[in-house]
């Protein structure tokens, strides 16, 4: 149940900071935050560095709604990427200080338990996979609101 409600605020949250007429161009970056947090968060997992706890379906020990709350993730940090390269280093950090709280207000809600991590390397690991998403949503040409023409749609 617990994992459901945080998968809903992160689609509520989602819809409400992203016009929904952006999210046809940005769901590639959902698609792939998704993916990264997937591979990322099931290999950590299976070398014991943390474990969910879950009432709801699982897939490689990842509880569906969280492996799911990143589609809208990765379209709110695209959405928001900042166009000057130079902010770009600055939104990562931000991005991944915001990811490490949410991390820590879990873990004190006991979403899941870290057996062999700490706060030190999800802040680093929560930073190149913000990194990875900023260097595909630049690839793909869809970083950044202001990159986004209404006409596309």
């Amino acid at each position: 149940m617990e994992w459901l409600a945080f998968g809903g605020i992160a689609w509520l949250t989602g819809l409400l900071l992203v016009p929904l007429k952006n999210w046809k161009k940005l769901w590639p970056l959902g698609i792939a935050g998704m993916i990264i947090v997937f591979t990322i968060d099931s290999t950590l997992v299976s070398l014991g560095a943390f474990k969910f706890s879950s009432s709801t379906p699982e897939i490689s020990g990842i509880p569906v709604p969280y492996w799911l709350s990143y589609i809208p993730g990765g379209i709110i940090f695209g959405y928001y990427c900042p166009n000057e390269r130079w902010l770009k280093l600055v939104y990562i950090a931000i991005s991944a200080f915001a990811l490490l709280v949410m991390e820590l207000i879990m873990l004190w809600l006991g979403y899941f338990n870290y057996i062999n991590w700490n706060p030190a390397k999800s802040f680093m690991l929560n930073a190149g996979g913000f990194t990875i998403m900023l260097w595909l949503a630049e690839w793909l040409g869809l970083a950044g609101k202001k990159d986004i023409a209404i006409s596309e749609f």
